[in-house]
Parts: structure tokens; sequence; C-alpha cells
């Protein structure tokens, strides 16, 4: 598992230099609410495609790939993040892309949002 976490790692870490960013990111520092990411992308992924728009200071939490033990769908993720953002899962709006990010949201609690719908 080492070898293939390095390999993800190398993979999304270039990726997250080279793609073009999501509209969404235009508006996370302009929000008034606490904002963490949930992702099963590594932590430096997430760090480098947050910061090349200029808002890895405007996100209060991360969890990425690593974080916990279980992965989305499974809601322990989601519910570390909104830990670190002192959250409740009835007060948050989970945004993703995914199938498995709207399984995650109804498992955890959550209302969920795809990037379509903002």
């Amino acid at each position: 598992y080492g070898e293939l976490d390095r390999l993800l790692t190398e993979y999304e870490d270039e990726g997250a230099e080279t793609a073009p960013g999501l509209p969404l990111l235009d508006v996370v520092d302009q929000l008034d609410c606490p904002v963490g990411v949930c992702t099963a992308n590594a932590l430096s992924s997430a760090e480098r495609a947050l910061d090349r728009p200029g808002v890895l200071d405007a996100v209060d939490a991360i969890v990425a790939r690593g974080t916990v033990e279980e992965e989305k769908p499974h809601p322990r993720p989601l519910y570390e993040c909104l830990a670190g953002i002192a959250v409740a899962p009835g007060n948050a709006v989970f945004v993703g892309d995914e199938h498995s990010d709207a399984e995650t949201a109804v498992a955890a609690g959550t209302s969920f949002l795809h990037p379509e719908q903002l």
C-alpha cells in the first residue's frame, strides 16, 4: 500500500499543479462561514490545489486520504472534517462532484450540493 500511495500522491500532486481550478474556488475566500475540505486525494495535493488560486488560507480544515482509516462514502472522513471546523452535520452543506460524495453526505447527515447546482 505504501508504494501505491506514493504513486497516487505523485500523480495527484502533478494534477494539482496543472489542472484548471474549479469555479467554486473563486468564492472560497469570500465565504463568511467555516470551510473544510474532505477529499480522497493526498493532503499535499489538496494543499497545492488550494494554494494555486490563493484560497488555502481560507480553508479551516482539510481531511485527506489517510487522515482517518475509513474512506468516503463512509461518513467518518466528513465527521472528522466537520469536527475540524466545529460544525454539526445538520448545519453543514457538503459540496462534491462524485456519487460517493453524495453517499457520504447522506451517511453523515449533512446537506449535499453538486457544484453545478451553485
